[in-house]
């Protein structure tokens, strides 16, 4: 069955592609790999990630498990979905009579291929609105008067001030195109704002879903998620690519 043509998947087609689903040596993306198998060590239970995992698959495929969706309510979801395979080779299709097996028995599980190594990666985060440099000469004039007042006040203790918070500019709704492969490498770029646009996406379609959220503010739902999501990616690569640098780049 061809890609973004399985959603009205009939048995026993959706029996193989779930176990396919829950087999991560099968997992065509080395990240989802990564994630499920050690999502323990970045603080997702194991049961959570396959839920919500084969959760997708199920809404995707127009299988849903509660009585309260049905295929007609989930047209409108599934439209806003477009699933690309990966740019590294897929693995040889196994045949009927592979050498060495035996009729009926099954066929060895051939795992995905693994990409290049990680060499860095890259952050491109929405750049910030930064205060305009200050005049050199009036910081000059400001440091002599500093001098002297801070020789009538040694006995007093340093208070560190804080800087405020940068604001964001106002962005455009694109995405930068970054190279990812080199020719004996990989970077993975992580893109700030395609998450958010997604993840805000996501999350006010569960609000209008589900009557426990309906009260919730969502400027305080959003800011939450957002906070949480970038620690989840430092603590990911934290786990997963100690030895990999993370640069920040501010695009837009």
């Amino acid at each position: 069955m061809a890609l973004n043509e399985m959603r009205n998947m009939k048995e026993p087609n959706y029996s193989k592609i779930r176990e396919v689903i829950r087999d991560p040596r099968l997992f065509g993306d080395p990240l989802m790999r990564k994630l499920a198998e050690g999502s323990e060590r970045v603080g997702i239970p194991a049961n959570s990630f396959h839920l919500v995992h084969e959760g997708f698959w199920d809404l995707y495929c127009k299988k849903p498990a509660t009585p309260d969706l049905s295929s007609r309510k989930l047209e409108g979801w599934v439209n806003f979905i477009n699933i690309k395979l990966p740019t590294t080779e897929p693995p040889a299709e196994p045949t009927e009579d592979a050498e060495g097996t035996a009729e009926g028995e099954p066929v060895p599980v051939v795992e995905a291929p693994q990409p290049e190594p990680v060499k860095a990666i890259a952050r491109v985060r929405i750049p910030f609105k930064r205060p305009e440099p200050e005049d050199p000469d009036a910081e000059k004039e400001e440091d002599a008067d500093d001098s002297k007042s801070k020789k009538s006040s040694k006995s007093k203790k340093d208070e560190k001030k804080e800087d405020p918070p940068l604001e964001e500019i106002e962005y455009e709704d694109k995405v930068e195109c970054i190279p990812t492969i080199g020719e004996n490498y990989s970077i993975y770029v992580v893109h700030q704002l395609a998450q958010r646009m997604v993840r805000e996406h996501i999350a006010k379609e569960f609000k209008d879903f589900l009557p426990d959220l309906a009260h919730t503010d969502e400027a305080e739902l959003l800011k939450v998620l957002e906070r949480d999501a970038e620690q989840f990616e430092l603590d990911f690569f934290k786990t997963f690519y100690a030895d990999a640098p993370v640069f920040d780049f501010e695009l837009n």
